[in-house]
């Protein structure tokens, strides 16, 4: 997750430079007209649009200097708030809660905060926040991104956040998504084989993920061990391995021709010098 860590620093450092050359005098209260305030909100949607485009799975971004009185919260799809809701701060409240857990902690703070699934714009949508606090020239400026987290049941890492987990066999098959909408009630997913496994059917290419999870056990979803150890072999358990041994040896043969040639130039050197200085 290093992007994100390195987008939201690099839109909250740009911010903050634009407030520092706006207001140089932050340590005076600071007055702000419409006219300035609308600029600085300009500057914001700016910030958050670019930091939007940095990368797909980012949906929202959310930037805002407290002390300016400027908060700008950015989605990455065109979603409209309902009119009714325009001033519900509630409506947005899992957006507002990140950017006010980043404002009270201490400066350069960079943490992440609990999955949350958004039920109001982004419908039905997992979303990771990821929040920063950056203070410079005694201005104070906190973002947040907000990733996408639908659940992938593939994800180990995300086993613990939505409390389920693949019915792959994880010792001689790993879980590959086939099909993952957004908002999805239900992964679809294949088992493969690992390295050094295979299965000796033909026509099976993996084990489709819902016939595992109704299977008792893996004793009929589990791949066979390669014969001798060998890391690749065929449908019939014969060893693929011979390929690259021929390719080593190509390689080898080569290597030890051209030293063969090279110590025959170093040899035929030395006989020539050793006659001309005879002949002298």
């Amino acid at each position: 997750f290093y992007d994100y860590t390195d987008i939201a620093e690099d839109a909250a450092r740009q911010f903050i430079e634009f407030l520092s050359s706006k207001f140089p005098n932050a340590n005076t209260p600071i007055t702000i007209d419409e006219a300035t305030r609308a600029e600085v909100s300009r500057r914001a949607n700016g910030i958050a649009s670019y930091a939007l485009n940095e990368d797909d799975n980012l949906l929202a971004f959310a930037i805002a200097a407290p002390s300016i009185h400027t908060v700008v919260v950015k989605f990455k799809d065109n979603v409209t708030i309902p009119p009714n809701q325009v001033r519900n701060k509630a409506y947005l409240g899992s957006y507002w809660r990140e950017l006010g857990a980043a404002w009270n902690s201490t400066d350069g703070t960079q943490e992440w905060g609990a999955p949350f699934r958004d039920c109001n714009l982004l419908t039905r949508r997992w979303l990771w926040p990821f929040r920063i606090s950056f203070s410079e020239h005694k201005i104070k400026v906190v973002a947040a991104a907000f990733i996408a987290a639908d659940e992938d049941v593939c994800n180990d890492g995300l086993e613990e956040v939505f409390g389920r987990r693949h019915g792959c066999d994880r010792n001689t098959t790993f879980c590959l998504l086939t099909e993952n909408k957004p908002a999805a009630t239900r992964d679809v997913y294949t088992c493969l084989c690992r390295e050094s496994y295979y299965l000796p059917n033909s026509t099976l290419q993996g084990f489709r993920g819902d016939r595992v999870e109704l299977s008792e056990g893996y004793d009929n979803c589990s791949c066979i061990p390669c014969p001798g150890g060998c890391s690749n072999c065929d449908n019939n358990g014969v060893c693929l391995t011979f390929q690259e041994e021929e390719v080593l040896n190509v390689d080898a043969c080569l290597r030890l021709l051209v030293a063969i040639v090279l110590g025959a130039c170093i040899l035929c050197c030395v006989v020539l010098g050793v006659i001309v200085f005879r002949q002298r």
